[in-house]
């Protein structure tokens, strides 16, 4: 028995298979022939010869089973098909033709405590920044969660208020300059407590002020000398009871206080410009100061150039971040307030315990 054959198709009929999407060479060439109006001015353009470029487009007409372009004898013109691809495509291609290396370098990643970034950090970097060279995304956080991103390389590296040494990974720390808090408040307050005012007459004053403060544990405000020291003198059974603004961000803690709100304790890098202008004052300058030593952190590893260049300027800078008065024109200063305090008030007189 004779197999029948399959019925031919008719040549002149049959179409190519339509590929699945038009290739990205095919559409380039399409946006450069729509853009020049000619077949060899856009192959000279992509350097491509032009039966190349001729091929892409009748891909593309095939593909899309429709004219892109009528072709006279002075060069090509868009359909309104052609019109409609061109204005779907061509931004893009012209997005990955202005496409470079440097174009894909991201930002330098820095991150630490906002107020610290602000007030010292940035302003120091400022110089640096370029569009063609250093370019600087801020990452704020505390040095858990900073350390964190730097597990997981989502930053370059960070301002640490603390050491931290993570099991899984190395970091490198770099002394940047120790930072000081003060007590500080406005005229008003520098009147109730003068320069050179001795403990006790401070103390008393305080213990009436209304505090500003960062958190609800009080950490720095606990942690000045003079407030550690008489902390229960000052504060009683209930110190939060005193705390008349909470609020995680030492600039508003700074605007508060020139405003009026009450005293605070700030780092001195946040009060320093307040200070020179007779805004705000240190309301007492304690002999043993207390300092927090700050960190650059990074991973132990070579570093990009950028990054290096970060490094190097923050090491050299940052020393010189803190001013502060010589350490034996305070105690004097003191002195000769305590004297003359002295011989006026009985709360300075020697008391027997009767």
């Amino acid at each position: 028995m004779a197999t029948a054959n399959p019925p031919q198709q008719d040549p002149e009929n049959e179409k190519p298979d339509r590929p699945a999407r038009p290739k990205l060479a095919h559409l380039r060439s399409f946006v450069y022939l729509a853009r020049l109006g000619s077949m060899t001015a856009a192959a000279e353009e992509l350097g491509m010869s032009q039966p190349t470029m001729s091929d892409h487009i009748d891909q593309l007409e095939r593909g899309f089973e429709d004219r892109l372009f009528t072709r006279g004898p002075t060069g090509v013109n868009l359909t309104a098909s052609g019109e409609a691809l061109c204005r779907t495509i061509e931004h893009s291609v012209n997005q990955l033709d202005n496409l470079t290396f440097r174009s894909l370098a991201r930002p330098l990643i820095l991150g630490g405590p906002p107020d610290l970034l602000g007030e010292r950090v940035l302003p120091t970097l400022a110089p640096l920044l370029s569009p063609d060279d250093i370019r600087i995304q801020i990452q704020p956080g505390i040095a858990e969660e900073l350390l964190e991103h730097l597990r997981h390389r989502t930053i370059d590296l960070f301002i640490a208020t603390r050491r931290l040494h993570p099991l899984d990974i190395k970091v490198t720390y770099h002394r940047l300059f120790r930072e000081e808090y003060v007590l500080v408040g406005n005229a008003t307050w520098r009147k109730r407590i003068p320069p050179g005012a001795s403990e006790q007459e401070a103390v008393r004053v305080l213990a009436e002020a209304p505090f500003l403060a960062f958190d609800t544990d009080l950490p720095l405000i606990r942690d000045h000398p003079l407030i550690a020291e008489h902390e229960v003198a000052i504060f009683g059974a209930h110190p939060l009871a005193r705390v008349t603004l909470i609020m995680p961000n030492f600039g508003a803690l700074r605007n508060a206080a020139i405003a009026g709100g009450g005293v605070t304790v700030v780092p001195r890098y946040v009060a320093e410009g307040a200070i020179k202008a007779k805004q705000l004052y240190e309301l007492y300058e304690p002999q043993d100061r207390h300092f927090n030593q700050i960190y650059l952190a990074h991973r132990d590893e070579p570093q990009s150039e950028a990054v290096q260049r970060i490094i190097d300027e923050l090491r050299r800078r940052a020393p010189h971040w803190e001013t502060r008065r010589p350490k034996a024109t305070m105690a004097a200063a003191r002195a000769q307030h305590s004297r003359t305090a002295s011989a006026k008030s009985p709360f300075y007189e020697q008391h027997d315990g009767k």
